[in-house]
């Protein structure tokens, strides 16, 4: 019993439960290698300390440990592990809850492990159901983009490999949003996906547009060589800051001024020779 009891009291770190085992742990090692005379005279003066133990803490403990209620525990454990952070996104107390349960030093009584069991099923289905909802999110968002980069005009003109690379491009975002787990990813990737790789995509397609006839400007009065034209530069629309110090809109004179103010910011960029990529 103290060869056993000492195995499970090492694991205590994994399971804290197990501290419960220091007491009678300790009163067994009192008791044990003691000389044959001890047996005899000293040992029955202990008996119902060892009974008390044994029934209220040891038996428990150790059929927790040999039973499916350890495998209910590891399960929720491993759970809140790997759903941290995905729990942020509720709006309830599951996870303290989950915690609060299998961190309580009597968690190996009673009915604790099936009442964790039933929270982490209801918590699971709450949690997918919010990572569904966000890939479809993220997923419309891509298939959004890909059609307003494909129905440009330009984008029938480019070569076939250039065409190839950017459906790619959007194929592999699809795909790794469809193998996300984790809210804050797919987030994150759809946000980077936008800023980053759509952005490039973009220019990319908007470098293959055909010389317009008013690329060069010449003067035939003048022996200077002609002066080109640069191709206009793409600047994101979600980059403009139009000068408005509001940090609200509240209203209807307010939404006109700040327009107004994005208008002429937006302007100011074209005359400068620039697109706008929305």
């Amino acid at each position: 019993m103290k060869e056993k009891l000492t195995e499970h009291y090492k694991q205590r770190e994994n399971y804290p439960f197990l501290a419960n085992l220091k007491e009678p742990l300790a009163a067994i090692t009192e008791t044990s290698g003691k000389p044959y005379a001890f047996y005899l005279t000293e040992f029955t003066k202990k008996d119902d300390e060892l009974l008390d133990l044994k029934e209220e803490i040891i038996d428990p403990l150790t059929n927790f440990m040999a039973g499916p209620h350890k495998i209910i525990y590891d399960e929720v454990r491993d759970f809140l592990r790997r759903q941290e952070s995905n729990f942020s996104y509720l709006e309830n107390d599951a996870e303290e809850n989950l915690q609060t349960i299998i961190n309580n030093p009597a968690c190996y009584k009673n009915n604790a492990m099936q009442e964790a069991k039933g929270l982490v099923l209801q918590t699971r289905q709450e949690i997918q159901a919010l990572i569904e909802k966000e890939k479809s999110r993220a997923l419309a968002t891509v298939i959004d983009l890909e059609n307003r980069l494909s129905s440009m005009e330009r984008f029938a003109i480019i070569p076939s490999g250039l065409q190839i690379e950017v459906k790619e491009n959007f194929k592999k975002c699809r795909h790794s949003i469809e193998q996300q787990s984790l809210i804050a990813v797919i987030n994150d990737s759809i946000h980077r996906f936008e800023k980053n790789d759509y952005q490039q995509m973009l220019t990319k397609v908007h470098a293959w547009q055909p010389p317009k006839p008013d690329d060069y400007k010449v003067d035939p009065d003048s022996v200077k060589p002609p002066v080109v034209i640069k191709e206009p530069t793409l600047v994101p629309l979600n980059t403009i800051k139009p000068a408005f110090n509001n940090a609200l809109l509240a209203t209807e004179d307010e939404v006109d001024l700040y327009l107004s103010s994005l208008k002429k910011a937006i302007m100011q960029e074209i005359n400068n020779h620039k697109e706008i990529s929305l």
